[in-house]
């Protein structure tokens, strides 16, 4: 018997809106969904502003999501240039 897929998703979840929430949704429909989820530090270094929410508060409101089965927090140092700041995803 095989076990189920691990689906790993990253971001910084800052500030969730229905279509995070979306996204999260679809995710978890193709396996177990882990979210890993970037520090104050590097949400500030990706978008060039300090976040919203503390990691603390976007781990917590992401744990209360249903669909997702654990949450791991991601302190990745990255360097992005301009046009990777600047695009839209």
């Amino acid at each position: 018997m095989s076990s189920p897929k691990q689906i790993i998703v990253s971001g910084g979840f800052d500030d969730i809106k229905s279509r995070d929430l979306r996204f999260l949704d679809e995710a978890a429909k193709l396996g177990q969904l882990s979210v890993l989820l970037w520090s104050d530090a590097t949400l500030k270094n990706i978008t060039g502003k300090a976040p919203k929410f503390s990691l603390a508060e976007r781990r917590y409101f992401l744990n209360a999501v249903r669909y997702v089965s654990r949450v791991v927090d991601a302190d990745v140092t990255a360097s992005f240039d301009n046009a990777a700041r600047n695009a839209s995803y």
